[in-house]
Protein backbone atom coordinates (compact mmCIF):
# COMPACT_ATOMS: atom_id res chain seq x y z
CA UNK A 1 0.00 0.00 0.00
CA UNK A 2 1.41 3.08 -1.06
CA UNK A 3 2.09 6.36 1.47
CA UNK A 4 1.47 4.49 4.56
CA UNK A 5 3.76 5.55 7.58
CA UNK A 6 5.41 3.19 10.21
CA UNK A 7 2.79 4.30 12.69
CA UNK A 8 0.22 3.29 10.32
CA UNK A 9 1.74 0.26 9.66
CA UNK A 10 2.28 -0.83 13.64
CA UNK A 11 0.25 -4.19 14.16
CA UNK A 12 -1.95 -2.88 16.64
CA UNK A 13 -3.21 0.08 14.40
CA UNK A 14 -3.62 -2.88 11.55
CA UNK A 15 -5.19 -4.88 13.66
CA UNK A 16 -7.71 -2.29 15.03
CA UNK A 17 -8.26 -0.52 11.62
CA UNK A 18 -8.87 -3.58 10.54
CA UNK A 19 -11.70 -4.36 12.61
CA UNK A 20 -13.35 -0.84 12.36
CA UNK A 21 -13.55 -1.69 8.41
CA UNK A 22 -14.40 -5.82 8.40
CA UNK A 23 -18.42 -5.70 7.85
CA UNK A 24 -18.00 -2.88 5.03
CA UNK A 25 -15.15 -5.94 3.13
CA UNK A 26 -17.71 -7.93 1.58
CA UNK A 27 -19.05 -4.65 -0.70
CA UNK A 28 -15.57 -3.34 -0.61
CA UNK A 29 -14.30 -6.42 -2.47
CA UNK A 30 -17.75 -8.04 -3.70
CA UNK A 31 -19.03 -10.87 -2.48
CA UNK A 32 -17.48 -13.31 -4.78
CA UNK A 33 -13.80 -12.26 -3.86
CA UNK A 34 -14.57 -11.42 -0.47
CA UNK A 35 -15.82 -15.53 0.11
CA UNK A 36 -12.44 -16.38 -1.61
CA UNK A 37 -10.16 -14.74 0.75
CA UNK A 38 -12.94 -14.45 4.16
CA UNK A 39 -11.62 -17.64 5.84
CA UNK A 40 -7.59 -17.03 5.70
CA UNK A 41 -8.28 -13.13 6.09
CA UNK A 42 -10.34 -14.18 9.50
CA UNK A 43 -7.96 -16.62 10.44
CA UNK A 44 -5.28 -14.35 10.40
CA UNK A 45 -7.13 -11.43 12.28
CA UNK A 46 -7.23 -13.83 14.87
CA UNK A 47 -3.69 -14.73 15.20
CA UNK A 48 -2.69 -11.09 14.69
CA UNK A 49 -5.09 -10.47 18.19
CA UNK A 50 -3.47 -13.55 20.37
CA UNK A 51 -0.04 -13.03 18.95
CA UNK A 52 2.50 -12.07 21.87
CA UNK A 53 5.59 -12.40 19.50
CA UNK A 54 6.17 -8.97 17.87
CA UNK A 55 8.11 -9.95 14.69
CA UNK A 56 5.11 -12.43 14.21
CA UNK A 57 2.99 -9.51 14.62
CA UNK A 58 4.70 -7.58 12.57
CA UNK A 59 3.97 -10.19 9.16
CA UNK A 60 0.50 -10.97 10.46
CA UNK A 61 -0.16 -7.21 9.92
CA UNK A 62 1.75 -7.08 6.42
CA UNK A 63 -0.39 -10.16 5.42
CA UNK A 64 -3.94 -8.39 6.09
CA UNK A 65 -2.54 -5.61 4.26
CA UNK A 66 -1.12 -7.53 1.49
CA UNK A 67 -4.70 -9.60 1.28
CA UNK A 68 -6.62 -6.02 0.38
CA UNK A 69 -4.11 -4.42 -2.02
CA UNK A 70 -4.88 -6.07 -4.79
CA UNK A 71 -9.11 -4.54 -4.18
CA UNK A 72 -8.68 -0.82 -4.71
CA UNK A 73 -11.79 0.40 -2.76
CA UNK A 74 -10.79 -2.42 0.33
CA UNK A 75 -7.06 -0.26 -0.09
CA UNK A 76 -8.24 3.00 0.14
CA UNK A 77 -10.33 2.30 3.23
CA UNK A 78 -7.93 0.40 5.18
CA UNK A 79 -5.48 3.40 4.25
CA UNK A 80 -8.16 5.68 5.12
CA UNK A 81 -8.41 4.16 8.78
CA UNK A 82 -4.67 3.92 9.27
CA UNK A 83 -4.05 7.85 8.65
CA UNK A 84 -7.28 8.72 10.82
CA UNK A 85 -5.25 5.86 13.56
CA UNK A 86 -2.15 8.56 12.98
CA UNK A 87 -3.83 11.91 12.86
CA UNK A 88 -5.72 10.64 16.23
CA UNK A 89 -2.75 9.63 17.69
CA UNK A 90 -0.23 12.49 16.69
CA UNK A 91 -3.33 15.06 18.19
CA UNK A 92 -3.07 13.38 21.38
CA UNK A 93 0.72 13.69 21.82
CA UNK A 94 0.76 17.05 20.44
CA UNK A 95 -1.70 18.30 23.25
CA UNK A 96 0.09 16.44 25.59
CA UNK A 97 3.17 18.12 24.90
CA UNK A 98 0.57 21.50 24.98
CA UNK A 99 -0.60 20.59 28.45
CA UNK A 100 2.53 20.12 29.98
CA UNK A 101 3.64 23.72 28.37
CA UNK A 102 0.80 25.48 30.18
CA UNK A 103 1.69 23.98 33.84
CA UNK A 104 -0.87 21.22 34.05
CA UNK A 105 0.43 18.23 35.90
CA UNK A 106 2.51 15.61 34.53
CA UNK A 107 -0.33 13.18 35.37
CA UNK A 108 -2.86 14.79 32.52
CA UNK A 109 0.47 14.39 29.88
CA UNK A 110 0.72 10.79 31.02
CA UNK A 111 -3.25 10.05 30.25
CA UNK A 112 -3.06 11.75 26.73
CA UNK A 113 0.11 9.76 25.82
CA UNK A 114 -1.44 6.50 27.09
CA UNK A 115 -4.30 7.47 25.21
CA UNK A 116 -2.41 8.07 22.59
CA UNK A 117 -0.78 4.65 22.54
CA UNK A 118 -4.07 2.89 23.20
CA UNK A 119 -6.31 3.48 20.18
CA UNK A 120 -10.10 3.65 20.84
CA UNK A 121 -11.77 1.52 18.39
CA UNK A 122 -14.87 3.74 18.47
CA UNK A 123 -12.50 7.12 16.99
CA UNK A 124 -11.02 5.01 14.06
CA UNK A 125 -13.59 5.91 11.37
CA UNK A 126 -13.91 8.53 9.12
CA UNK A 127 -17.50 8.86 8.38
CA UNK A 128 -18.38 9.50 4.81
CA UNK A 129 -21.91 10.94 4.98
CA UNK A 130 -24.01 10.64 1.52
CA UNK A 131 -25.85 13.02 0.62
CA UNK A 132 -29.37 11.50 1.80
CA UNK A 133 -27.57 10.21 5.02
CA UNK A 134 -27.53 11.37 8.39
CA UNK A 135 -26.69 14.82 9.19
CA UNK A 136 -23.23 15.25 10.24
CA UNK A 137 -22.63 16.10 14.00
CA UNK A 138 -21.49 19.45 15.11
CA UNK A 139 -18.50 19.92 18.37
CA UNK A 140 -19.32 22.61 20.58
CA UNK A 141 -16.27 25.11 21.48
CA UNK A 142 -17.55 28.16 22.86
CA UNK A 143 -19.80 30.29 20.96
CA UNK A 144 -18.88 28.04 17.54
CA UNK A 145 -20.28 24.92 16.46
CA UNK A 146 -17.63 23.03 14.52
CA UNK A 147 -18.29 21.14 11.41
CA UNK A 148 -15.95 18.38 10.07
CA UNK A 149 -18.09 17.07 7.73
CA UNK A 150 -17.74 13.84 6.17
CA UNK A 151 -14.66 12.88 9.20
CA UNK A 152 -17.31 14.47 12.00
CA UNK A 153 -17.36 11.36 14.49
CA UNK A 154 -14.19 10.87 13.86
CA UNK A 155 -13.36 14.31 15.40
CA UNK A 156 -15.87 14.38 17.82
CA UNK A 157 -14.02 10.80 19.05
CA UNK A 158 -11.01 12.15 19.40
CA UNK A 159 -11.96 15.40 20.76
CA UNK A 160 -14.22 13.84 23.56
CA UNK A 161 -10.97 11.75 24.53
CA UNK A 162 -9.36 15.22 25.37
CA UNK A 163 -12.22 16.45 27.03
CA UNK A 164 -12.77 13.56 29.34
CA UNK A 165 -8.92 14.07 30.52
CA UNK A 166 -8.30 17.81 30.78
CA UNK A 167 -11.93 18.65 31.73
CA UNK A 168 -13.76 21.65 31.29
CA UNK A 169 -10.82 23.47 33.28
CA UNK A 170 -8.29 24.08 30.44
CA UNK A 171 -10.53 25.07 26.89
CA UNK A 172 -8.03 25.64 24.93
CA UNK A 173 -6.24 22.52 25.11
CA UNK A 174 -10.12 21.55 23.39
CA UNK A 175 -9.37 24.42 21.08
CA UNK A 176 -5.46 22.92 20.05
CA UNK A 177 -7.18 19.41 19.68
CA UNK A 178 -9.58 20.74 17.36
CA UNK A 179 -6.89 23.13 15.28
CA UNK A 180 -4.47 19.98 15.51
CA UNK A 181 -7.19 17.63 14.27
CA UNK A 182 -8.01 20.03 11.32
CA UNK A 183 -4.47 20.30 9.84
CA UNK A 184 -3.73 16.36 10.15
CA UNK A 185 -7.21 15.38 8.21
CA UNK A 186 -5.96 18.45 5.38
CA UNK A 187 -2.51 17.49 5.92
CA UNK A 188 -1.61 20.87 6.21
CA UNK A 189 1.70 19.96 8.88
CA UNK A 190 3.57 22.94 7.51
CA UNK A 191 0.99 24.99 9.33
CA UNK A 192 2.86 26.30 12.70
CA UNK A 193 0.59 25.48 15.63
CA UNK A 194 1.33 26.51 19.29
CA UNK A 195 -0.49 27.32 22.69
CA UNK A 196 -0.29 31.02 20.81
CA UNK A 197 -2.60 30.06 17.83
CA UNK A 198 -4.61 27.71 20.54
CA UNK A 199 -5.39 30.35 22.84
CA UNK A 200 -6.34 32.89 19.62
CA UNK A 201 -8.94 30.13 18.36
CA UNK A 202 -10.33 30.23 21.95
CA UNK A 203 -10.27 34.00 21.91
CA UNK A 204 -11.99 34.04 18.41
CA UNK A 205 -14.44 31.51 20.22
CA UNK A 206 -15.43 33.49 22.81
CA UNK A 207 -15.58 37.18 21.08
CA UNK A 208 -17.73 35.68 17.91
CA UNK A 209 -21.15 37.10 17.55
CA UNK A 210 -24.12 35.26 15.89
CA UNK A 211 -22.67 36.13 12.61
CA UNK A 212 -19.34 34.76 13.58
CA UNK A 213 -17.60 37.73 13.01
CA UNK A 214 -14.97 39.14 15.45
CA UNK A 215 -13.04 42.29 16.37
CA UNK A 216 -9.49 41.84 16.89
CA UNK A 217 -9.34 43.68 19.69
CA UNK A 218 -11.96 41.57 21.63
CA UNK A 219 -10.01 38.26 20.13
CA UNK A 220 -7.10 39.68 22.11
CA UNK A 221 -8.86 40.33 25.30
CA UNK A 222 -10.14 36.82 25.37
CA UNK A 223 -7.07 34.81 24.32
CA UNK A 224 -5.22 36.90 26.96
CA UNK A 225 -7.65 36.19 29.64
CA UNK A 226 -7.14 32.68 29.48
CA UNK A 227 -3.78 32.70 28.85
CA UNK A 228 -3.61 34.37 32.23
CA UNK A 229 -5.66 32.22 34.30
CA UNK A 230 -3.20 29.32 32.90
CA UNK A 231 0.07 31.07 33.75
CA UNK A 232 1.02 32.31 30.07
CA UNK A 233 2.17 35.58 28.91
CA UNK A 234 -0.22 38.01 27.05
CA UNK A 235 0.17 38.44 23.58
CA UNK A 236 0.83 41.29 21.79
CA UNK A 237 -1.40 42.75 18.85
CA UNK A 238 1.38 41.43 16.26
CA UNK A 239 1.41 37.95 18.09
CA UNK A 240 -2.23 38.24 17.62
CA UNK A 241 -2.21 39.01 14.15
CA UNK A 242 0.77 36.02 13.11
CA UNK A 243 -1.49 33.58 14.88
CA UNK A 244 -4.48 34.66 12.93
CA UNK A 245 -2.68 34.00 9.58
CA UNK A 246 -2.03 30.80 10.56
CA UNK A 247 -5.08 30.07 11.17
CA UNK A 248 -6.57 31.58 8.01
CA UNK A 249 -3.65 29.22 6.71
CA UNK A 250 -5.75 26.27 7.94
CA UNK A 251 -9.23 27.92 6.75
CA UNK A 252 -10.59 28.44 10.45
CA UNK A 253 -10.70 32.39 9.74
CA UNK A 254 -10.78 34.97 6.95
CA UNK A 255 -10.37 38.66 7.12
CA UNK A 256 -13.32 40.62 6.34
CA UNK A 257 -12.16 42.56 3.20
CA UNK A 258 -14.77 45.03 3.85
CA UNK A 259 -14.43 46.02 7.65
CA UNK A 260 -10.51 46.52 8.76
CA UNK A 261 -9.74 44.70 12.08
CA UNK A 262 -13.01 42.05 11.79
CA UNK A 263 -12.01 38.34 11.25
CA UNK A 264 -14.88 35.77 9.80
CA UNK A 265 -14.91 33.16 11.72
CA UNK A 266 -15.73 29.31 10.09
CA UNK A 267 -17.26 26.60 11.56
CA UNK A 268 -17.61 24.21 8.42
CA UNK A 269 -14.24 22.49 7.72
CA UNK A 270 -14.09 19.20 5.85
CA UNK A 271 -16.43 18.43 2.52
Amino acid sequence: MENLTAIELDPTNVAVAVEGIYAELPYLLGVVQWEQISTEFEDTQLQLKSSQDEVRKMRLAAKLVGLLAPHEAARRRLQEALQALDVRRATLLAVAELAEQVGHETAVAAALRQAASQPNRGETRLVIVSAGGTQAKSIKLGNLRLDYGAAAEFAAGVLAMIHSIVSDETPLLLAAGALLLLRGLEKMTTVGLSEREATVFWGCAQASDEEKMAKENKILWHANRERARVGLKPLTVSELKNALFNLAQLRCVQRNPELDGIWQIREHYLK
